[in-house]
């Protein structure tokens, strides 16, 4: 895939990820209006706890697809593997964690909660429909269906949005009718795909196939798990050192905050992992894959830099007063996600090597660094030690991944030349902190803002962060897009 190929895919999921992210944001208000703090704060122990369990149900079945779909011939088989192995597992996961343990699971995470057992039941029926989509979207994505995974995306949001409303506004039906929302969604979302493919599909469990995806995402478990344990962990620790209140003013900080991930870093990844692994094998895959890198900061810290001037406006929008607050964590959460992202970078060597143990230690090192600084710092600094944690925990993993990754594919880029761009923030958020106290008018606000932005523009390109050609061509490769996709409908 030749450089310009792989802008305008990033374009399309881009586009894409704007528009499953809009929606998204339709749901937070619907979240806090319709629940108090305390059931917000609820609702994010319980999704924290469904992605924890997804580790084990989905054993990084659907990472195997994309690593090893480029060496082998027969790719539907590979995907046939995927699924038949999948659904096998899944059914296996649903009778252990479902039935037999789920009251045991429900009395450690939710004790005095008495439809914890239901909360269970509804996190692993959802996961395992969950992998089963995201092994078709793997897939797609590796054959460039690009248009493929967006609708399949944009299809699951905005399903998810339309039965949440019913049960939760509706119906009134709890935090339950969260969840019963993502299973019907996620049933018509799969169903959907398998009846598209099944011409195609196959019952079939091939031992070679099947052991060599399970090898790499088994590899990647204890990382998921050190992961998990980076991002959701502390709110175990806010609830239990604080409460359940503080809970939801960090999460929706954090809420606003991830808004990088599937705004461009989810977006890039989907078109960067097929690339990637194509590219490094190429005689200029080092030079593409740098510039690649170059965008990829630019890109960052822009969304960092717009996240964070523009989220306490966004939070007093979609939200109550109780949440108010919540603006100050923003900056930390979008830097933290940002420092995982360039893992997609770093990390590359162990992926060649197939280094998937190498790759976990790093985020368990990493994940115990977290536990420790969120012990330390939420009794004293609040909601704020946790984001702090987060912080610190992924900087040294990024450091980690760095120093062991370049051993096995050293792309020639320097550890600090990713925070060129992160000086230029730090200026201009230095200046929107001094007039944000000063300033009580929302759309003067607004308007300083809009300047900020414009300002961290221009002086990339007077300080040959990048160039101006490389903003033109992204300009144009945009235009490019919407016209294809114009000329397409016609």
């Amino acid at each position: 895939m030749d450089n310009k190929k792989f802008m305008l895919n990033s374009f399309f999921y881009f586009l894409t990820s704007i528009l499953t992210q809009a929606i998204n944001l339709i749901l937070i208000p619907i979240y806090t209006r319709n629940m108090t703090s305390s059931e917000f704060g609820q609702y994010n122990l319980i999704s924290s706890l469904q992605s924890l369990l997804s580790i084990f149900i989905i054993l990084g079945i659907f990472s195997g697809v994309c690593r090893f779909f480029n060496e082998v011939e027969d790719k539907n088989k590979l995907k046939n593997v995927a699924l038949t192995f999948s659904i096998l597992w899944g059914l296996l996961c649903y009778f252990i964690f479902g039935y037999l343990l789920s009251s045991r699971i429900a009395s450690i995470a939710f004790r005095n909660d008495i439809l914890g057992n239901c909360y269970v039941k509804y996190i692993i029926i959802n996961s395992i429909l969950l992998c089963l989509i995201s092994i078709y979207t793997s897939y797609y994505s590796m054959l460039y269906k690009v248009k493929k995974v967006c609708i399949t995306n944009i299809l699951q949001v905005f399903l998810t949005l339309c039965f949440t409303y019913y049960y939760l506004v509706v119906t009134q039906y709890g935090i339950l009718g969260v969840y019963k929302a993502q299973l019907i969604s996620f049933c018509i979302v799969f169903t959907i795909l398998f009846i598209l493919d099944i011409k195609n599909y196959k019952v079939i469990l091939s031992k070679k196939d099947l052991k060599k995806m399970l090898s790499y995402g088994l590899g990647l478990t204890p990382g998921e798990i050190s992961a998990w344990v980076l991002n959701l962990i502390d709110r175990y620790f806010i609830k239990g050192m604080i409460n359940l209140s503080a809970v939801a003013v960090y999460s929706m900080g954090y809420k606003i905050g991830m808004l990088i991930e599937p705004l461009f870093l989810r977006p890039f990844k989907s078109s960067f992992t097929p690339f990637k692994f194509q590219a490094y094998k190429e005689s200029d895959g080092k030079l593409r894959i740098k510039k690649m890198f170059t965008y990829f900061n630019f890109a960052c810290w822009f969304i960092i830099l717009g996240l964070s001037i523009f989220s306490d406006i966004a939070i007093k929008i979609l939200s109550t007063e109780e949440y108010n607050q919540s603006y100050k964590i923003v900056v930390f959460i979008a830097f933290s996600y940002y420092l995982w992202g360039m893992a997609e970078f770093y990390a590359l060597g162990l992926h060649i090597a197939n280094k998937t143990f190498i790759n976990s230690l790093i985020s368990i090192i990493s994940a115990g660094l977290n536990i420790v600084l969120n012990y330390l710092l939420i009794p004293r600094i609040g909601i704020y030690g946790a984001a702090i944690s987060t912080c610190i925990a992924y900087l040294i993993a990024n450091v980690l991944y760095y120093i062991m990754g370049r051993k096995y594919y050293n792309l020639g880029i320097n550890l600090l030349e990713s925070y060129k761009c992160g000086c230029i923030f730090l200026v201009l958020y230095s200046i929107y902190i001094i007039y944000k106290v000063t300033i009580n008018n929302i759309f003067l606000e607004l308007f300083l803002n809009v300047i900020i932005c414009i300002v961290y523009v221009v002086l990339s390109i007077k300080l040959k962060v990048i160039s101006y050609n490389n903003i033109k061509k992204l300009i144009n490769i945009a235009k490019e897009k919407l016209a294809l996709n114009n000329s397409e409908r016609i």
